[in-house]
């Protein structure tokens, strides 16, 4: 989704969701211009997030591997500490969102609306012209 190759824009809206449910199923439909990339477990979320420079990361609590969505969420906001990353909690469970906001998650989307969300910010971003900014190697808006 969104093109690649010499002279290719940037996609306008990226997004990462860590959840192994959504990653086994099909991909809900985006607009030209979104790419989003769904990761089956959390292990690797910052070596994720630091390739896909993504403006916002849906996170699930319980999935595929042994790390937690809130062990996760406090990696990356170690990992990448006063930037604009957005992290929206994801888990079916009330108590799994409880711990990931906790953890640093700015807040919850019911995980049955994960593609109209972001099927609705991709719009919104491609409608208003945004490019959002840029990140550097150290997550750092450039």
């Amino acid at each position: 989704m969104g093109g690649t190759g010499p002279g290719a824009r940037a996609p306008c809206f990226r997004a990462v969701v860590f959840d192994d449910l959504l990653a086994a199923g099909a991909p809900g439909e985006l607009p030209e211009g979104a790419r989003v990339v769904v990761v089956d477990r959390a292990e690797d979320a910052v070596a994720v997030v630091l390739r896909e420079r993504p403006h916002v990361v849906l996170m699930d609590f319980e999935m595929n591997g042994e790390t937690l969505g809130d062990e996760a969420i406090r990696d990356l906001r170690v990992a990448f500490p006063g930037t604009r990353l957005r992290i929206l909690a994801i888990s079916a469970s009330s108590h799994g969102n409880a711990r990931m906001l906790v953890a640093g998650a700015d807040g919850t989307l019911s995980k049955g609306r994960v593609w109209t969300w972001l099927r609705e910010q991709a719009i919104v971003a491609s409608i208003l012209g945004l490019e959002l900014e840029e990140a550097d190697e150290t997550g750092e808006p450039g």
